[in-house]
């Protein structure tokens, strides 16, 4: 404000007193308060002092929406909890492998020598190839071997079985297979040789990696005892080596 004093104006000072500020104070003290409360329980208030309450259908609506997702919700995690138990019994259920559309790792071709007879070059091949120690060249890798039908060795690769995989990591079966091949060295004496032949498959079934160093380590061991010169083999009186082929070559 200002005055007129002697045809001339005066300046008031506008700063406001101590008891202007205190009063200020509390005018604000009291808004922020009541923007608390209407901001807490205005709806309440707002049904409660009002004179025409919400309508039920109002009430109805919410509480069929929020029927409507919570059921949504149940029956996705219904779907969820389905799927998971299928692809679990799936993958739970033990796999035949189809040899046919695996990798080859070895084949070794033999042939019997003179005088030898089947039955004692496959019982040798046999032999060999059951009795071979495949534990001591993968001696960190849990594996199972057993003897087969056809004379061959099915290996398995082992670990440890849960509620999604099984405990079969994949692993090798080797295949012992015959043919009979006639030479003569002339047309007077006849010899009948016959040729066997083994095969390394891999079996991928359950595997989520590839074993190939234990597959590596298997079949060159394997190879290597084929080969060897310095100590005899129950194969020297009863098979040659004809040719070889694995996938480390």
């Amino acid at each position: 404000r200002f005055q007129f004093l002697n045809s001339s104006v005066v300046f008031v000072s506008l700063t406001p007193t101590t008891t202007t500020k205190i009063m200020m104070a509390r005018f604000g003290a009291v808004v922020v308060v009541f923007i608390i409360l209407c901001s807490s329980y205005g709806i309440l208030a707002f049904s409660v002092t009002t004179s025409r309450p919400w309508p039920t259908s109002f009430y109805q609506n919410a509480i069929s929406k929020s029927q409507s997702n919570h059921d949504r919700k149940r029956h996705s995690a219904e779907l969820f909890l389905s799927s998971a138990d299928d692809e679990s019994s799936q993958q739970a259920e033990p796999q035949l492998p189809d040899f046919t559309r695996e990798d080859t790792l070895l084949k070794v071709h033999f042939v019997t020598k003179p005088n030898v007879s089947l039955e004692d070059a496959v019982q040798a091949l046999s032999k060999f190839s059951q009795s071979f120690p495949f534990a001591a060249v993968l001696p960190v890798q849990p594996l199972q071997y057993l003897p087969t039908d056809d004379g061959g060795v099915e290996i398995k690769f082992l670990r440890k079985k849960t509620d999604i995989k099984s405990g079969i990591d994949g692993g090798i079966r080797f295949f012992l297979e015959q043919e009979s091949a006639n030479n003569s060295d002339d047309s007077n004496n006849q010899q009948q040789l016959h040729k066997l032949e083994i095969t390394a498959k891999r079996n991928s079934v359950g595997q989520t990696i590839r074993k190939i160093m234990s597959e590596k380590l298997v079949v060159t061991s394997f190879v290597a005892a084929l080969t060897q010169t310095d100590k005899p083999s129950p194969l020297d009186d009863n098979l040659d080596v004809v040719s070889m082929f694995h996938k480390w070559m």
